[in-house]
């Protein structure tokens, strides 16, 4: 999804691109629901938890000084993200 984009000279891009893809995904996953089409909601919550991680990991990276609280609105991020996977894999294997 990211190829092409901003080189690595350009983190606040990267992020900016991250944070788009990662905002979209819960729209697509939702349409995905009204089709049930569940085995592909499992793997685009994954896709969904994989690029939040990445963007957690984008931001420590470029961030000097990461307040304690944005450490906790990344501990809930990852957890939310952890949960609806969870949510999607008991979904896809009652369905199959």
């Amino acid at each position: 999804i990211l190829a092409g984009g901003p080189g690595p000279g350009d983190p606040l891009q990267l992020l900016l691109k991250r944070g788009w893809v990662i905002s979209t995904e819960p729209r697509r996953i939702g349409q995905k629901l009204a089709q049930d089409r569940w085995a592909r909601v499992h793997s685009m919550s994954v896709r969904l938890t994989c690029h939040a991680r990445s963007m957690v990991s984008e931001y420590s990276a470029v961030s000097r000084n990461s307040l304690k609280e944005m450490g906790e609105i990344e501990k809930l991020l990852m957890e939310k993200c952890s949960e609806l996977s969870a949510v999607t894999e008991r979904l896809r294997m009652s369905m199959s």
